[in-house]
């Protein structure tokens, strides 16, 4: 996605940011503003890199890179860009094992020492019963670590998983001690533990016989869409890996430990938002069941504190909202935010490399959902008219509505620049002339601001008449516009007929195009990798080729590639 680089000035170790000022998570809601909080934000907090995405239902309406990377290097972050999401992990790993309770393997109140190689015995109080749903709202009476750090290893880890816990957890192991655990009963009490979370991992090992980090690519990463994402750095393209960084510009090796599945995941904000996604959507992603309903309803139920099975409930930590998910660090020189709110079917995903969290920009990124406005298929087009439909943004009391007869908005129909429409989901346009192209955006307005347009809607009424339709191209809607890496392109064709869909740059010159060649009529997409484009204004142009091989022009959408 789009690389936006600080400039940065000389400082004792190499960094820091020249922007300054009052960060405000209200105010003007435009993609532009977006990108100067951001900026402003990693300016403030000497955040080096950082990528971030905003999810609508089941769709990421907004995805965007900063910074860099590697500092020493000047390598900037990209979509492909892999941090550490450390505690984000924990998410992953209950994932991992609420499928195992989807596939009757296991029971969630079922004592793990059932088909446990190694037993696990509170010393304290002899309690045998720990279940995984312990494990996953962290009141197994296994302790918060006091030290950490003291397994970690530069580069992968040499010890295995069952390994260090059967050392840790059992009687004799070379790091174990009383001290390990609560005097609580399992069940009984909260007690935050990264290695707690390894066990339950753990627990695919006896039950299916592959390694965690093998169960986890086959059953998560592979349908999920998320193939950069991994464990160990050997199972990574090191090349894609950001640097992590402390506040004060130090930077950190990359780290292994042998309780992994707690907090070592590696991957990019775009593939935690494939797994976010289907969070959200009941356990459904690209139309698989990853998990039941059940499994998710789980999940987001209150077990103790404020934990539910690997995940927890934030209740005013980002304004007013509920929400569900996951925070990783800060630690190791990163920090990642993953969280949802049901109520507004939004979703945030914030990686970095710096062990600081943001929730000022959590904040600020479900603000900004809650007022982007996402166009649906137009219908009803006749040769007079057609009909515009959205979907509802959170926080609109009404909607503005604008129409053009050109792709700039130069050309505002009579009566159509800023119009109120109500607050409504469609909207009936009428007394227009046929055989025309017209352009349509649209604003949410929460009583005080409007919030950003909408991609462009280009729509074409019907000819009605002897002759053909001047225009068999009926729609054409780019997303997400403005865009950095992939633009999404969808259109409907009237009749079968022979297209040219190219993209232009501002001074004419064809610099991509798309598809040439017969379209069947109905609705259509097409992607176009905009990544190695300059950023700037391009102009997505389509033409037809009738019958009688006349070429005829028909939709152009202004597309901002940042």
């Amino acid at each position: 996605m789009k690389k936006i680089v600080i400039t940065m000035l000389a400082f004792s170790l190499g960094f820091a940011f020249a922007l300054k000022g009052q960060l405000k998570t209200t105010g003007s809601w435009t993609y532009e503003d977006l990108d100067d909080f951001i900026i402003q934000l990693m300016a403030d907090s000497h955040i080096p890199g950082l990528s971030a995405c905003i999810i609508l239902g089941d769709s990421v309406v907004w995805n965007n890179n900063y910074g860099y990377m590697n500092l020493a290097d000047s390598i900037t972050v990209h979509d492909s860009t892999l941090f550490s999401v450390v505690s984000v992990s924990k998410a992953i790993t209950a994932a991992c094992i609420m499928q195992l309770w989807d596939q009757q393997v296991l029971g969630l109140d079922q004592n793990i020492n059932d088909f446990m190689p190694f037993q696990i015995i509170n010393p304290n109080n002899n309690a045998d019963s720990i279940s995984p749903r312990m494990l996953m709202c962290h009141s197994s009476s296994i302790k918060a670590e006091y030290n950490l750090w003291g397994p970690v290893t530069i580069g992968d880890p040499e010890e295995s998983l069952e390994s260090f816990l059967e050392n840790y957890l059992c009687s004799g192991g070379a790091y174990y001690s009383p001290s390990n655990y609560l005097y609580n009963m399992p069940g009984t009490m909260h007690s935050y533990s990264n290695y707690g979370s390894a066990l339950n991992g753990y627990l695919v090992e006896p039950l299916t016989g592959i390694s965690f980090k093998q169960y986890a690519k086959d059953s998560l990463f592979v349908p999920l869409n998320m193939s950069g994402s991994a464990w160990f750095l050997d199972d990574l393209n090191m090349d894609n890996l950001a640097t992590g960084y402390g506040y004060s510009g130090n930077s950190y090796p990359h780290y292994g430990h042998p309780a992994y599945p707690g907090v070592l995941l590696r991957s990019t904000a775009l593939e935690l938002a494939n797994f976010l996604n289907m969070l959200m959507n009941n356990g459904i992603f690209g139309g698989n069941n990853i998990l039941s309903g059940a499994a998710v309803d789980s999940m987001t139920t209150l077990q103790i504190s404020d934990y539910g099975l690997g995940l927890y409930r934030g209740a005013g930590l980002y304004g007013d909202r509920i929400t569900w998910g996951h925070n990783g660090g800060p630690a190791g020189g990163y920090a990642a935010h993953m969280q949802f709110c049901r109520e507004e079917n939004s979703g945030v995903v914030i990686t970095m490399n710096l062990e600081q969290y943001a929730p000022l920009l959590v904040m600020k990124l479900f603000d900004f959902a809650a007022r982007i406005v996402i166009p649906l298929e137009t219908t009803d087009i006749t040769d007079a008219g057609f009909t515009l439909n959205w979907d509802s943004a959170y926080a609109a009391v009404t909607y503005h509505l604008d129409i053009a007869t050109d792709s700039l908005f130069m050309n505002f129909l009579e009566g159509y620049e800023n119009l109120d429409v109500g607050l409504t989901n469609s909207y009936e346009i009428d007394g227009l002339a046929q055989g025309t192209a017209y352009y349509c955006r649209l604003r949410s307005f929460d009583g005080e601001e409007p919030g950003p347009n909408s991609s462009t809607i280009y729509v074409s009424t019907l000819f009605v008449g002897m002759e053909e339709p001047a225009y068999v191209l009926q729609s054409l809607q780019c997303f997400p516009n403005p865009v950095s890496e992939l633009l999404r392109i969808s259109y409907d064709l009237i009749s079968p007929v022979n297209i040219n869909i190219s993209i232009y740059n501002h001074l004419g010159q064809r610099v991509g195009n798309l598809y040439e060649g017969m379209k069947p009529a109905g609705t259509h997409q097409t992607n176009m990798d905009m990544s190695l484009l300059p950023s700037g204004l391009y102009f997505l142009r389509t033409s037809t080729i009738d019958h009688r091989q006349s070429t005829i022009h028909g939709g152009v959408v202004k597309v901002i590639k940042q």
